[in-house]
């Protein structure tokens, strides 16, 4: 018999993939998850490559990129969004990383804005 995965077990294999991070990185992770949803509650969430991968109509927009002492959170079209959030990182064509440390405080206006800037960009 096939099993495919619905909509039901995902909540329950995010929660898995939370649990398997190291306790120090948890509450950071957890914290970017619920201002990437805050953000853009309508984005679909899959565990990909070992990560958080959040899309929007089918297209990957963000990925949580668990880190020995940070957290990275992947913005795959940032490279057009950098004018706006010069705090991301990276280069190349197209992606760039908002960078987290654990145990800091989580900066929820610029994520969610830059979360809901991303989602826009992708739209447009």
């Amino acid at each position: 018999m096939t099993v495919r995965r619905t909509q039901q077990h995902r909540p329950a294999l995010l929660e898995a993939w939370f649990e398997l991070q190291p306790p120090a990185a948890q509450p950071t992770l957890r914290g970017l998850h619920m201002l990437v949803l805050t953000a853009s509650p309508t984005l679909a969430v899959s565990i990909k490559w070992g990560h958080a991968v959040y899309s929007h109509s089918g297209h990957h927009l963000l990925a949580l990129i668990p880190h020995s002492d940070h957290a990275n959170l992947q913005v795959y079209n940032g490279a057009q969004l950098q004018d706006a959030f010069p705090e991301l990182t990276g280069s190349g064509k197209g992606m760039r990383h908002w960078k987290q440390r654990y145990g800091t405080p989580l900066e929820a206006g610029r994520i969610t804005a830059l979360v809901a800037a991303s989602v826009e960009h992708a739209a447009a």
